[in-house]
């Protein structure tokens, strides 16, 4: 099975604000090191992270614009409560549950992602009590910086797992290479999507979604030619249609409902290939 990331939409927010990769970015794990229950622990703890923060990220800037010409109210915020905290605490008791599984460890980014929660959590807090003009301000200021440290936090982490899966598929191609049969398609699509997924959310899809077209191109002939394709292999095909429309749909406009059905798409397109798998490991789909 495939851990699926949700990387929720509002990163859309920072539209227009794209920050390279991380030139420092640790080593990525490695295929013999990752175990599915070890890399499942580490999605589950994103997971948690990027939809608590999101929200409250989210919350935020709906009601202070990042670039608001003028700060001055008090924005009116939904409370931040110790179930907040509490999610944090399970995240990262995810993460730690996660490391103990694997040799070596997946490097501490995080560590790094949970100690950037926790400020978001402080300066959302710190921006609803907020009392004279000159504190919204500065806290309006604040509260951008950790956002953008946040944002950047969860990328490293989300790239660094991202790599360590294609990894994994990576190294199981050749043994589908000689035939070039579903394993090996279905192999080729999927480390094409990450790729357009990443960049589309960053804003940086331009030729990534053309790369993945040609490989469900060559996808669509090969289940054209087989007569006998299972219906299994005809619904992760129109996942996988839907997820480029969902591609294209970021690209001609950045916004917070067109990142919601990236995702969205993306997670369906991972749920028909884990039904590939399935089949290709009870020995039905060759």
């Amino acid at each position: 099975m495939r851990f699926v990331l949700c990387v929720v939409g509002a990163f859309s927010l920072w539209a227009g604000c794209h920050q390279k990769k991380p030139a420092d970015l640790p080593a990525n794990l490695s295929a013999a090191s990752a175990s599915p229950d070890a890399a499942n622990g580490y999605a589950r703890g994103f997971n948690q992270l990027s939809s608590l923060c999101a929200d409250r990220i989210r919350t935020y800037f709906a009601a202070i614009p990042r670039d608001a010409a003028e700060v001055g109210a008090r924005p009116v915020l939904a409370p931040s409560t110790a179930a907040d905290d509490k999610t944090i605490d399970e995240a990262a008791k995810q993460f730690a549950d996660a490391r103990a599984k694997m040799q070596p460890p997946l490097p501490l980014l995080s560590d790094k992602l949970v100690a950037e929660a926790r400020k978001v959590l402080v300066a959302y807090r710190a921006s609803a009590s907020a009392q004279t003009a000159a504190e919204v301000k500065a806290a309006h200021q604040r509260f951008i910086a950790v956002a953008d440290g946040y944002r950047a936090a969860a990328f490293q982490l989300e790239d660094t797992l991202f790599a360590a899966e294609d990894q994994t598929t990576i190294d199981e191609l050749p043994k589908y290479a000689a035939t070039r049969r579903w394993g090996y398609w279905f192999r080729v699509v999927e480390i094409q999507a990450k790729k357009s997924l990443r960049a589309a959310k960053r804003g940086d899809s331009d030729g990534q979604a053309e790369v993945f077209q040609t490989a469900y191109n060559e996808m669509v002939k090969f289940v054209e030619s087989e007569p006998d394709a299972p219906k299994e292999a005809r619904t992760w095909l129109r996942s996988a249609d839907v997820f480029f429309d969902a591609v294209n749909g970021v690209k001609e406009g950045n916004t917070a409902p067109a990142q919601e059905q990236l995702l969205q798409a993306y997670n369906q397109l991972v749920a028909a290939e884990n039904t590939l798998r399935t089949l290709e490991a009870q020995g039905t789909l060759k």
